[in-house]
């Protein structure tokens, strides 16, 4: 019973020591994994941190190189800066960089002329150095001249105190070697910046120029150490991380708290398995998410990188048109210090006055504007500054029209468009301009004013009247002659009114006629020709006077109509003579009428008379005939046919003498009675070319109506029986002489509101010479043959002035000629 007790507590015993030997296996395999992890964790944290402190070094060591780039920017666009000036811009830039311990510039002999602050800075100011010839500086301005770019040396002991580098970056203008801008960075501030808001307590950082040498962090070796390059310009650093030794090894308490937990059961030892798994997960993710988010950081820190260097570009690229602008722009580009002295001219100023930008730069501005022109810009230039001191800011650019000396001895006028230039508060610092050659502008303003000086001298002492109104009739201007016409002074009539001005028949007439342009001009139909109207004015004396008007549409810019411009003259002696000549010429037509017509009545007449005469022989023989006794019934019969045909013949030919007679009273009495009324066009015609037949019964010519029967219209039928009469005259006498055969087609037909007439003959046509003439008063081409020369003009007169029509011509020699009448017409419903 003992060796079994004694065995089973051995083999318990056993298995509890198998139990606890797994439990501590697993345990020790738990801790060695969970040390593991845990270095590897510090690990990439270590990298991590390391490279997001390279990046932001480089950064920040790459945007703080923008006040040496700003420096080399001021000298490239304001070479004669001065060391007032330059203190000024190098304050302000230390201000905004608190990394910077001093600002330089050195000129092309890279000696340093330019140093802010000075304090500290005494020993160069007193001995300027000659930086090519330095043994210690010779070599790293060198490379900066060589590379074009910025070139960087130290870290080391600067003699104001402190660790420091010195960048350098060469200043070029149009190619050349201009000087140098130079920057004394404080590295400690620099890192500072670097490392703003990041903790590393826990690291040991430590810095190396390409040699080796340490300038920040321990100076022992160590293989610890995780070591980057870091690239400041054109140099090389190394950057060295490890973790501090404080956190060297994984926590004690942790480590205990996981054997105590662990080291009594393998159950246990497994739920800490678990909770070891879940915890390694934990700390996974963490670390991804830490990765993540420097991850981010960087990408954001690269896109800010690209975006500077490509605004950097930008401006580099800007900074180059703008010069290249200036150089080649047409007009003078200039700037100038508040005490008046230019510090800038561009070559265009060889080309408009023969000087050079140096030679101009050198003049004085007595020597560049005449007197007159000096003392006003000189006027304007003390009430501007007037103005900024009272604080009124001007931020519309001044300009003048100021007369320029050129160096061949003449003048020339340039309009001058100057600003302030203003520093970062607002304050003037100098003036920018643009000079623009205006002589041809001036010469052309001055032939302008000329010519409406004789333009208007013109209008003045001219016999016809001419004159503008707007839209609504009122006179805007009108000259001085209408007072010997009408008795009114030009004063008066601009303030009549249209019914002061016309007669009421006058003002309904010209009302309905430009009722009409408009309506054409708003369908866009309107073509661009006068309108001619005769209308009658009212005289101060109670008479009237009749004038002929030339009127035309003014338009703007934009071809709106916004008045009109007319020009009048007194025709009322002309349209006396006129009158006179009409009616001697219809008088004349009408006896010409008359002799064709009686000559075409004395026909049927004669007959009639012959058949009357025939009838009453017959009639005494019958007579006879029953009183003797003889009388038969066969002689009865025979008197009787005798009586029927006479008769018959007598009733015709005295119905042909009265169609005859009623043509020519019609005919003749709408000619000489001006009187509107209802008739029908068709019938007119026919009576018209039936009173015409005379003329033409003896030859071959024929002559066609096409016109609608029902067509029936309100307006002067004497009208156009004379229009009729005069076109196929025209036709008979010059068109178709000579000609054995010819037609004359009339085609009439409503066109909307209007009526269309087509006269068109097949005669020999009109050269160019006679169509220009032919409207002309007395131009005829048969003057040795009776003609009178007014058949046309008469024509003419009766369509545009009485009928309100247009006529038209086409006509070519050989191919007869076509005339068009268009006429305002409503039918009588």
């Amino acid at each position: 019973m003992k060796y079994h007790k004694e065995y089973g507590s051995m083999s318990q015993k056993n298995i509890n020591i198998l139990i606890a030997c797994c439990g501590i296996m697993v345990l020790l395999f738990f801790d060695g994994s969970q040390v593991s992890d845990w270095n590897e964790g510090r690990l990439l944290e270590l990298h991590s941190t390391a490279r997001l402190c390279r990046t932001r070094l480089e950064n920040a060591v790459s945007s703080r190189l923008n006040a040496v780039s700003a420096v080399a920017s001021l000298f490239i666009l304001h070479p004669q800066t001065t060391s007032e000036e330059f203190s000024h811009f190098a304050a302000l830039l230390i201000r905004s960089t608190p990394s910077v311990r001093a600002l330089q510039y050195a000129d092309s002999q890279t000696r340093v002329t330019y140093i802010y602050p000075v304090k500290g800075n005494e020993a160069v100011v007193e001995k300027p150095l000659h930086l090519l010839a330095d043994p210690e500086r010779g070599p790293f301005v060198k490379k900066a001249i060589a590379q074009k770019d910025f070139s960087i040396q130290g870290p080391f002991n600067l003699l104001q105190g402190g660790l420091g580098i010195v960048v350098r970056t060469p200043i070029f203008r149009q190619e050349e070697f201009f000087g140098l801008a130079i920057g004394v960075y404080d590295v400690p501030a620099l890192l500072e910046e670097a490392f703003s808001g990041m903790d590393l307590n826990r690291f040991v950082v430590r810095l190396s120029d390409g040699n080796g040498n340490v300038f920040w962090g321990p100076e022992s070796v160590s293989e610890d150490f995780f070591e980057l390059p870091v690239a400041v310009a054109d140099a090389e650093w190394n950057m060295g991380f490890r973790w501090n030794e404080s956190h060297s090894g994984p926590p004690v308490f942790y480590r205990l708290l996981i054997w105590f937990l662990g080291g009594g059961f393998l159950l246990s030892s497994l739920w800490l398995l678990q909770v070891f798994r879940e915890k390694t997960e934990n700390l996974q993710r963490r670390v991804a998410e830490r990765t993540s988010d420097l991850t981010d950081t960087n990408r954001k820190l690269v896109e800010s990188i690209v975006r500077n260097k490509a605004a950097e570009e930008l401006l580099r690229e800007s900074e180059k048109k703008y010069r290249l602008l200036a150089e080649h722009a047409n007009d003078i580009i200039w700037t100038l210090s508040l005490d008046l002295k230019f510090t800038y001219i561009s070559p265009s100023i060889f080309r408009i006055r023969g000087y050079t930008p140096e030679e101009g730069m050198r003049q004085m501005l007595e020597e560049i504007i005449t007197p007159d022109s000096l003392q006003y810009a000189i006027a304007t230039y003390t009430a501007v500054m007037e103005k900024e001191a009272q604080g009124e800011r001007l931020l519309e650019p001044t300009v003048l029209e100021l007369e320029h000396f050129c160096k061949n001895g003449k003048s020339i006028w340039m309009e001058v468009s100057m600003s302030f230039l203003r520093d970062q508060d607002g304050a003037p610092t100098g003036i920018i301009g643009v000079s623009r050659d205006i002589s041809d502008r001036k010469q052309a303003e001055k032939a302008l004013k000329e010519s409406e000086r004789m333009y208007r001298l013109i209008a003045e002492n001219i016999n016809d009247v001419i004159w503008t109104t707007d839209l609504s009739f009122q006179t805007t201007y009108i000259s001085p002659s209408i007072e010997r016409l009408r008795g009114y002074t030009p004063e008066e009539v601009m303030r009549q009114t249209l019914s002061e001005i016309l007669t009421p028949a006058s003002v309904e007439l010209a009302a309905r006629v430009f009722s009409a342009e408009l309506a054409l001009e708003q369908k866009g139909e309107r073509k661009n020709q006068n309108t001619i109207l005769d209308l009658e004015f009212l005289c101060k004396d109670g008479s009237t006077v009749l004038l002929e008007n030339s009127i035309s549409p003014l338009r703007d810019e934009t071809g709106i109509i916004i008045g009109l411009f007319g020009i009048s003259r007194d025709i009322t002696e002309q349209r006396r003579i006129e009158a006179q000549l009409l009616r001697s010429e219809k008088l004349a037509s009408l006896g010409d009428m008359v002799a064709g017509v009686s000559h075409e009545i004395s026909t049927p007449l004669g007959a009639s008379l012959l058949s009357a005469s025939y009838l009453r022989d017959t009639s005494d023989e019958f007579t006879d005939m029953l009183w003797t006794g003889k009388l038969q019934m066969s002689d009865v019969k025979k008197y009787s046919e005798k009586v029927e045909k006479t008769s018959a013949m007598i009733v015709s030919n005295l119905e042909r003498a009265s169609e005859l007679l009623n043509s020519f009273k019609n005919v003749a009495v709408d000619q000489l009675v001006k009187e509107k009324r209802e008739f029908n066009i068709r019938q007119n015609m026919e009576e018209t070319l039936s009173s015409l037949q005379p003329k033409f019964k003896h030859t071959s010519y024929k002559i066609i109506l096409e016109c609608p029967d029902d067509l029936v219209i309100r307006h002067y039928p004497g009208t156009f029986s004379q229009i009729t009469t005069n076109l196929v005259m025209n036709s008979l006498i010059h068109g178709l002489e000579g000609i054995e055969k010819g037609e004359i087609r009339i085609t009439i037909e409503k066109q909307g509101d209007a009526l269309l007439l087509v006269f068109r003959d097949s005669g020999q046509g009109m050269n160019e010479t006679v169509l220009k003439k032919m409207y002309d008063p007395f131009f005829t081409t048969k003057r040795n043959r009776g003609g009178t020369g007014l058949g046309l003009h008469i024509v003419h007169n009766l369509v545009c002035r009485t009928l309100m029509g247009r006529i038209t011509c086409i006509s070519a020699p050989g191919k007869g000629t076509e005339f068009r009448i268009k006429i305002p017409c409503h039918d009588a419903s």
